[in-house]
């Protein structure tokens, strides 16, 4: 159940990274402002504003103190690759909490008679 619950959370996540990306590529594509403003967290309780210019790489955190640098393409490439798997394993997950729902009603009516 943990393992369905920490898939859930990531999901949102992907997606929002995936419009973030598009985002970038929409102001990347608008040569008169090459600049954007964003809010980013420095720790749970502190954000900060900065001004950042668009280029053409962005930086994907991966996990386990891991970043890499990809162009706009690779990112959303993997990121839907990402979300296509998030997506089937929740839902495979499901599938296999349903059975094992299942199986748990058919031994306690076994149990009874």
């Amino acid at each position: 159940m943990k393992h369905n619950e920490a898939v859930k959370g990531k999901i949102p996540d992907i997606e929002k990274a995936i419009e973030a990306i598009e985002y970038i590529e929409k102001k990347k594509q608008d040569e008169s402002n090459n600049i954007m403003n964003v809010d980013f967290m420095v720790s749970n309780n502190l954000s900060a504003k900065a001004e950042v210019p668009v280029g053409d790489i962005v930086c994907l955190w991966l996990g386990a103190d891991v970043i890499c640098e990809y162009t706009h393409d690779e990112a959303k490439a993997l990121l839907k690759k990402n979300l296509e798997n998030a997506t089937v394993t929740q839902k495979k997950n499901e599938e296999d909490l349903d059975f094992i729902k299942d199986q748990m009603t058919v031994c306690e009516v076994s149990k009874i008679l």
